[in-house]
């Protein structure tokens, strides 16, 4: 990717949760790599533990600074915040979470900044956040919001009261060689080895995953075909999901594998028959596109917004009605009884193809980059 540079690049604090779990923190993991190695004056402020961890040590940042685990007492953060912003003067301040978010918002109220751009980014969809009224008032103050898809921007505006010139929609994108590459990892359970079609899906363990719904479609599925059902991701349910499994009779053909540095290998295995995401709600899933670059047809459940835009039904993957267990099973079966057929390759060769032209990491970081410097340039315009 060739992007010219410009005269002077603005010095950029990026505030996150974490570098690797989760897609937010990946994302913003991969826009701190293509800065640093733009020449961009990046500096990095984490709440997570493993700030020292092998990947980071890669990226040629200015600074590093851990601000402490979450859970904190609110103030403990905002002055450490306070702190690095004293000392490292950037021209923008960036974070990506909710709820460091909020933080970054307090202390911009607290202890204003005129030389400094606050930008925040909306990674989930905003009618499902803790204290939706206290976020949308803390929002209103930033310079600029990124929203990752179209439906966020419209949330935020519509029914948040956000003016719309001040939020930016910029989608997710993922890095397609990288997937392949580690999907090639052939270190699988026994069992998943044999030829038994196998169903996917990979999220927390939370209740907006809404994996009970998807598992109450694999018992009906169970009833009409042999498969297996694999879960992969960790999270506060996983204990009551397992007794769901044992009291429908499917506990032996699923299996919870926790939380995998390397889902791919999983997706991209031949008895990889299908990848869902049964959620009740979404921002923009990164999985949906990971799935599509591996190769396995996707179902959606067709929530308020996120999926229908990575999705064109019936052409690139499919969408379903949310937590309706009978409506999904069918939609599974479909595929299940038609997946050696021509309809389903096209599907997962257009969905190759969408996710090429249009949701590259490329793509993405392009758009994170282009969007910064007309903010720092608009800024540094009204400042004279």
């Amino acid at each position: 990717m060739v992007i010219d540079k410009p005269n002077k690049f603005p010095s950029l604090l990026v505030l996150t949760g974490g570098f690797d779990k989760g897609g937010a923190e990946r994302r913003t993991t991969h826009l701190i790599r293509f800065l640093c190695s733009e020449g961009y004056n990046v500096h990095i402020g984490t709440f997570s533990s493993e700030h020292h961890s092998n990947n980071m040590k890669k990226f040629q940042y200015s600074s590093l600074t851990y601000l402490g685990k979450r859970g904190m007492t609110t103030l403990i953060p905002i002055v450490r915040i306070i702190k690095l912003l004293l000392s490292t003067k950037p021209d923008i301040v960036f974070s990506n979470l909710r709820r460091v978010n909020v933080v970054l918002m307090m202390v911009k109220i607290l202890f204003p900044f005129d030389n400094v751009i606050f930008i925040v980014g909306v990674s989930n969809n905003p009618e499902y956040h803790p204290n939706p009224l206290f976020t949308r008032l803390l929002y209103k103050h930033a310079d600029g919001l990124i929203a990752n898809s179209h439906g966020t921007k419209n949330y935020l505006c519509n029914e948040w009261g956000l003016s719309e010139k001040d939020v930016h929609v910029i989608q997710n994108g993922v890095q397609s060689n990288e997937i392949t590459l580690l999907a090639k990892d052939d270190s699988l359970f026994e069992w998943y080895k044999e030829s038994l079609p196998t169903i996917i899906t990979i999220g927390r363990l939370s209740s907006q995953k809404n994996h009970a719904c998807l598992i109450k479609s694999f018992s009906i599925v169970r009833e009409r075909t042999q498969s297996r059902l694999v879960i992969i991701g960790e999270g506060p349910l996983r204990e009551s999901l397992e007794r769901l499994a044992k009291s429908l009779g499917v506990a032996e053909n699923t299996w919870f594998t926790g939380y995998q540095d390397n889902p791919y290998k999983f997706l991209a295995r031949s008895t990889s028959t299908l990848f869902v995401l049964s959620s009740k709600w979404e921002g923009f899933p990164n999985v949906l596109l990971e799935a599509m670059v591996c190769g396995v047809p996707v179902i959606s459940t067709d929530v308020d917004f996120g999926p229908r835009e990575i999705i064109d039904h019936g052409k690139t993957g499919f969408l379903v009605s949310s937590d309706d267990p009978e409506i999904l099973a069918d939609q599974i079966l479909y595929i299940l009884e038609n997946r050696s057929k021509q309809t389903i390759g096209g599907i997962i060769k257009n969905a190759r193809k969408k996710v090429a032209a249009e949701f590259s990491l490329e793509v993405m970081i392009k758009n994170y980059q282009e969007y910064f410097l007309d903010v720092y340039n608009s800024h540094n315009v009204d400042l004279y």
